[in-house]
């Protein structure tokens, strides 16, 4: 079973993004409020896929969480699971600072079924 994590701390946008994927892909969806909440369901869940935010409030952001992430498939030995960052911060300097910390790609906010269809393209596996 694919299953997808929604990284969000925003109550509204975290159930808009889950509600879209959920319409759109065969996966179980999967939220998270913060970094250290995404790396424990990382660290416990074979997934498919991570839509990450990068603003996520109090302690670790989008990136320093993929970051985490990356260093845990690196120790563990573990396959290399997609992280796709959802955000406002879309200016070249972060999404230099993104890709450094082993985000895949940053899709501008808000979700779009453009954005969905591409992630779709890049990992047929969801689609329903």
């Amino acid at each position: 079973m694919n299953k997808l994590l929604i990284v969000e701390d925003n109550s509204i946008a975290r159930k808009t993004a889950k509600g879209m994927f959920g319409r759109h892909t065969n996966a179980e969806i999967l939220t998270a409020e913060n970094g250290e909440e995404a790396l424990e369901i990382f660290k416990e869940t074979d997934l498919t896929v991570i839509i990450m935010d990068i603003g996520l409030g109090d302690g670790m952001d989008g990136a320093e969480t993929t970051n985490e992430i990356r260093k845990f498939e690196n120790e563990s030995k573990r396959t290399r699971c997609p992280v796709y960052a959802l955000t406002a911060h879309c200016e070249d300097k972060d999404l230099i600072r993104n890709k450094e910390m082993g985000i895949d790609k940053t899709y501008k906010k808000p979700a779009t079924m453009e954005m969905i269809n591409q992630i779709l393209e890049e990992i047929p596996s969801l689609k329903k």
